[in-house]
């Protein structure tokens, strides 16, 4: 049988204090370092999927030669003023999330009942929703009436004709808002339009507010994106 060894001792408090404050130290250093990787794999998820969407727009238009810019309740109102891409898990007709940010830039909430970003009106995810992205670039019915190739939708036949998909699904910002394309700035036909508008491709940030104004010529604050072009039909 062993022999007890007397000389043997567990961690003093002052050794264990040391230790924890190692342990401090260390998480004082890599946290933040961690926070600001995870920070930085966010912005690059928002700007990949506003590549996306860039890509998907001139690729709409080189196929039907105009913009997304119907209303959907005629064939000929073409005064779409907003895009919003939103929640992926919601049903095929209405891929469009439920929270828009919060608005404190000039000129984004004008328009009408169906076509504003305010975030006190957010566009219907179950009647009619022109702004919803999905039904322009994912599917061919701007209208949502859940039935595609009607006389309000793209045409579908011909030279120029939609030939989507455009885009695959995408989901809200990493922060949980849609995304909003100021398509009436692009197509120069969107309805309640400020004089100077520009064709905004935006996500609100890690805040949720959107401080860009519809006119401004650079982002404020942490709202992410770019201008993708004003007024280039």
């Amino acid at each position: 049988m062993k022999r007890p060894n007397f000389t043997e001792r567990g961690f003093t408090l002052v050794e264990m204090i040391f230790v924890l404050a190692i342990i401090l130290t260390l998480v004082a250093i890599f946290l933040p370092l961690a926070t600001s990787k995870l920070t930085d794999a966010k912005t690059v998820k928002t700007q990949a999927d506003q590549d996306a969407l860039s890509a998907a727009l001139t690729s709409f238009f080189v196929d039907l030669g105009i913009w997304p810019a119907s209303h959907g309740d005629t064939a000929t109102n073409q005064t779409l003023k907003y895009l919003l891409v939103g929640d992926p898990t919601t049903t095929s007709a209405t891929q469009i999330g439920s929270t828009n940010p919060t608005v404190t830039g000039a000129n984004w909430d004008t328009g009408t009942a169906v076509d504003t970003i305010s975030s006190a009106a957010v566009p219907s995810t179950t009647a009619q929703d022109p702004n919803n992205a999905f039904n322009h670039l994912a599917v061919n019915n701007p209208n949502a009436d859940a039935a595609e190739a009607s006389t309000t939708d793209y045409k579908s036949s011909g030279k120029k004709k939609w030939k989507g998909p455009y885009v695959a699904k995408l989901g809200a910002d990493p922060y949980g808002n849609n995304y909003i394309i100021n398509i009436g700035a692009i197509t120069g036909t969107g309805v309640s339009m400020a004089t100077g508008e520009r064709g905004w491709i935006l996500s609100a940030g890690p805040n949720g507010i959107l401080n860009t104004a519809a006119t401004d010529t650079a982002l404020s604050s942490d709202d992410i994106g770019y201008i993708y072009c004003t007024t280039c039909q």
